[in-house]
């Protein structure tokens, strides 16, 4: 049996550590990440959680959600 393959960044597509995974909610309906700790999105609304790395995920969220 073969190791699952590891999660990447969603940003940057770097192969990211288990330990120090992000994972931000992606809104559909503002086309946005969101922190889900901070914002409840409702459900039909959820396209779900992506992983992104520490530096990714800050930076994403300081441009409002976008993938610059």
């Amino acid at each position: 049996m073969s190791a699952p393959s590891p999660e990447r960044c969603e940003c940057c597509e770097r192969e990211l550590h288990p330990d120090r995974i992000v994972w931000l909610e992606y809104q559909q309906s503002t086309d946005r990440y969101v922190d889900p700790k901070k914002v409840k999105v409702p459900e039909d609304d959820s396209q779900g959680g992506f992983p992104f790395g520490t530096a990714c995920a800050r930076k994403v969220l300081k441009a409002g959600g976008r993938i610059t």
